[in-house]
């Protein structure tokens, strides 16, 4: 409920009790205390079932498991939300933003020219666990994500794993929008006492102003409330980490999201101002929406730039600290680690910044990342474009040789190393965004989105702009649309039908909306 709506139920409330305590006092007061105790031991009661409750479902479900066959490796698939490709040294990006990530691409598999299937978070997340595309799992704006398709979490929960989800991102990748099927244990809210208050209305304006008084920034931009303060990569890994210790002999699949180098970009220090370069005051800035074209000065706004790649840093510390802490507890060897991103993000391309504006190459250009130096190989880097999401599922099956019978569609993603010659144009990444609601930034002309990358091109079709084709070597930003050259025009005709070939015409017309 809205708080307005909240503030006028209470004061109804209160005027109900105020006239009953005027007609009979003495009564109301008594009865008033002797129901005290028993309101605040219900309070402590909901409080322990909240975090007890949760524990002994896990524990009921974790008793049933059937072990794995042989010994079974464990998966942390790591997402770090909001992440492009290209500001990570591993990708060639002249700051130092991820040395650890460089370590890890050196000593495994690094995928160059990764693809999300989606420009935000709902549909990216379930194309991640289903390996479907948007419009078969239908995960959008409009709807959570359905029981048509198995998760690999569900998957892998049937052969004896056991499975956690970690979310940051308690708004999109969390339990309210159903990504929490298949895992024994999926926190995303009430990652402490504090947060468990300030969800309330009381605690969420105490929790504002006090983000106000300490003077940081950008706590309730963008659209999302930060409760409680930022639910940093630390408490991600700290709640992994706890949760393997519970079970340290079972192999377990971990599903966790990374929110730091989402907007407002607020990491904390000394990251935030490891590579400012111009100490302009953040507070001028107004607003950072998702979608916002009001840039501030430069200065201003290669202050947000700055801690961007400051947030990337710390992620990319807590990713090693990740790595020190299975080390120590004799994890590392037996893990598959694979990192990624549900997504890109602008910044001033095609006149905004944020994501979820189109599927423009800077928002589904994303890392991938698989380490495992017992088993897989060393310094490998795949330079054709990859889809960097909808692979994982059928990939995790095969890497943890768990056979071919499991019901996630397409291909491993071994074949790129393997007998990357098999793989053809059925392999090329296919993203999609479903129409939205008018907003008050929206175009006039707001329509569902499609998207088929190949090595020379990126086609982009519209429900009612129409096509667009852009040739990918030549004009890597995108400025140049070649739909109406005659050679474009041919080309948009032979990718069309390789679109079709995956994709039903019509596919996006019925997510979220029905004629």
């Amino acid at each position: 409920l809205q708080e307005y709506a909240l503030l006028i139920l209470s004061l109804g409330v209160a005027a109900v009790l105020t006239r009953r305590y005027v007609r009979v006092p003495a009564p109301f007061l008594a009865y008033s205390r002797a129901s005290l105790v028993a309101v605040a031991a219900l309070a402590l009661l909901i409080v322990a079932g909240v975090h007890g409750g949760e524990s002994w479902r896990e524990q009921r479900l974790a008793a049933g498991l059937e072990p794995p066959p042989g010994a079974a490796a464990n998966v942390i698939v790591i997402i770090i939300d909001a992440l492009r490709a290209d500001r990570l040294s591993a990708y060639g990006y002249e700051r130092p933003t991820s040395p650890h990530l460089d370590r890890m691409a050196r000593e495994g598999v690094l995928f160059e020219q990764a693809f999300s299937a989606s420009s935000w978070s709902p549909p990216t997340h379930a194309t991640l666990l289903t390996g479907r595309l948007p419009h078969e799992h239908g995960a959008e704006w409009c709807s959570p994500l359905g029981d048509a398709y198995p998760t690999v979490a569900e998957v892998l929960l049937e052969r004896g794993y056991r499975t956690g989800g970690f979310s940051a991102n308690t708004m999109f990748f969390s339990r309210a929008l159903g990504f929490d099927r298949g895992f024994l244990r999926f926190e995303d809210t009430f990652y402490s006492y504090r947060d468990l208050v300030a969800r309330t209305m009381v605690g969420r304006r105490i929790d504002r102003a006090l983000a106000r008084l300490a003077e940081v920034p950008g706590l309730d931009q963008a659209g999302i409330r930060t409760i409680a303060g930022p639910k940093r990569a630390g408490h991600v890994n700290g709640a992994l980490l706890r949760w393997i210790d519970q079970d340290p002999g079972a192999p377990f699949f971990a599903v966790l999201n990374y929110f730091d180098v989402h907007g407002p970009y607020v990491p904390p220090e000394p990251y935030r101002a490891q590579f400012i370069e111009a100490r302009e005051p953040f507070a001028r800035v107004k607003r950072i929406p998702w979608r916002w074209r009001n840039f501030g000065t430069e200065a201003q706004f290669q202050y947000v730039l700055d801690t961007y790649d400051g947030a990337i840093r710390y992620v990319d510390d807590q990713i090693a600290a990740l790595a020190a802490a299975l080390e120590r507890r004799g994890q590392a060897d037996r893990t598959l680690v694979i990192v990624t991103s549900d997504h890109g993000e602008l910044f001033k391309e095609h006149g905004v910044a944020g994501h979820r504006v189109d599927l423009w190459e800077a928002e589904l250009h994303v890392p991938l990342l698989l380490h495992w130096p017992s088993r897989l190989p060393r310094g490998i880097r795949i330079g054709v474009p990859t889809a960097a999401l909808r692979p994982l599922p059928a990939t995790i099956m095969d890497l943890l040789e768990l056979g071919d019978d499991h019901p996630f569609p397409g291909f491993s993603l071994r074949k790129y190393w393997t007998d990357s010659t098999a793989l053809g144009d059925s392999a090329y990444p296919i993203a999609q965004l479903a129409k939205r609601p008018l907003r008050e930034d929206s175009p006039p002309d707001e329509g569902w989105v499609e998207s088929l990358i190949t090595p020379d091109w990126h086609y982009i079709l519209h429900e009612h702009r129409g096509p667009r084709l852009f040739d990918r070597r030549r004009d890597p930003e995108e400025r140049h649309n070649l739909a109406g050259t005659p050679d474009g025009a041919a080309e948009i005709a032979r990718l069309h039908t390789l679109l079709r070939q995956r994709v039903p015409e019509g596919a996006m017309r019925d997510v979220c909306w029905t004629e």
